[in-house]
């Protein structure tokens, strides 16, 4: 049973449908989804493998610790117009990739003030070779932070390239393939304000902090770190 949280019927109804096709299509580990709290603003913050990462991260998030999380999301998945309505309907920030869309990291810091849980991929991206290690990242989740002080929670993904990887979705064996979430322990902001060292400081502390989950979520996974 999921905590108490801030998971309306809307949310209850669709991740109830992903849970069950998730269950049909990969095998789900999942560590440290207590670290997620049950009121409150929070900075989800994971490494991205496959465009998979956000359904599955908000499904468990949902089911599991009973919190909603907005993300920040591609622009170009809104330009469905089934998809646009089910991501606007709860609450998704589409932001355009490739570009320092401050419009985008508004409404994240506007939701993270509000008492949002919220959710970023710092390297900006699905990383083309997740073998090789995470991407450089990017500022937005560091400024989201400076400007906020919210605590970030790391998250480590990963198997979930072995069914959707940069290039697209495979339906190679195995069938069901292991898909592992690592959540961590929050990660507290840095005092401060929104200078480059320190935004350097906060997003090190980022990368450190997912990299560990990541680690992780391999060992569950029982990849080769």
């Amino acid at each position: 049973m999921a905590r108490r949280g801030d998971v309306d019927g809307f949310w209850r109804f669709w991740t109830g449908i992903l849970d069950l096709v998730l269950r049909c299509v990969i095998d789900l580990r999942v560590e440290g989804v207590e670290h997620v709290p049950a009121t409150g603003p929070a900075l989800l913050a994971g490494n991205h493998v496959s465009s998979l990462d956000g359904i599955v991260l908000a499904t468990v998030t949902a089911r599991r610790a009973g919190r909603r999380a907005r993300f920040l999301i591609a622009a170009e998945y809104f330009e469905n117009p089934f998809l646009r309505w089910i991501l606007t309907r709860s609450g998704q920030i589409p932001i355009r990739r490739g570009e320092r869309d401050l419009g985008a990291l508004a409404a994240a810091e506007t939701a993270l003030r509000a008492g949002v849980l919220a959710g970023i991929y710092p390297e900006g991206g699905v990383n083309e070779f997740p073998d090789r290690g995470m991407r450089p990242l990017r500022s937005g989740a560091s400024r989201l932070v400076a400007a906020t002080g919210v605590p970030v929670l790391p998250v480590g993904v990963w198997g979930t390239q072995r069914r959707w990887p940069w290039a697209g979705p495979t339906f190679l064996r195995p069938w069901r393939p292991v898909v592992a979430l690592a959540y961590g322990a929050p990660v507290s902001p840095v005092d401060g304000g929104g200078d480059v060292v320190t935004l350097q400081t906060i997003s090190e502390r980022i990368a450190s902090a997912i990299r560990e989950q990541l680690d992780r979520a391999r060992e569950l996974a029982g990849a080769d770190r």
